[in-house]
């Protein structure tokens, strides 16, 4: 597959570290640095999503894309990113919705929660909005120190409460 523009032309570091760890032999590498190298990169990578998705949501609100003859972010990341049809409207969807949820996006760009727990905000955020406002930092906090599965049952139980208040 052909390198994205953006990382040979914008992010030659990034494309230098991932490199480098390409070229690390893995068999000479220690389990609990192993273990922790997964910690670390996962972390990262959480981070790099924060970023992809702010730009999802810069492009998206641009529209750049249509001078080109893209119809649309979806259209733009499944024919430059390769993503799926399907992936890439989840992704214009939480860019969209980030916008709304600054803590939750700074924890995600910390590395502080995942993606998958970031979904599972964003759709509670579609729930009620200005509910999700008033509980972000609750919300956010839960995503910290909970399991993906923990936080759904926590944002299904937030979502019923919401429904009772």
């Amino acid at each position: 597959m052909m390198r994205c523009l953006l990382e040979v032309v914008v992010m030659p570091g990034l494309v230098s570290v991932i490199d480098e760890l390409c070229t690390e032999d893995l068999a000479e590498v220690p389990d609990d640095v192993l273990e922790a190298d997964l910690v670390e990169i996962r972390r990262a990578l959480d981070g790099l999503e924060a970023q992809f998705l702010r730009r999802v949501a810069e492009v998206d609100r641009r529209q750049s894309f249509a001078a080109r003859g893209v119809l649309s972010t979806t259209a733009l990341l499944v024919g430059s990113c390769g993503l799926a049809g399907s992936t890439a409207r989840e992704k214009v969807r939480v860019a969209r919705r980030l916008e709304l949820m600054p803590l939750t996006g700074a924890a995600l760009a910390a590395g502080e929660v995942s993606y998958s727990q970031v979904r599972l905000l964003a759709t509670a955020a579609e729930t009620d909005p200005e509910l999700f406002r008033e509980h972000e930092e609750t919300l956010v906090e839960a995503a910290r120190t909970l399991t993906v599965r923990e936080l759904r049952q926590v944002i299904d139980y937030w979502g019923q409460a919401a429904l009772v208040v």
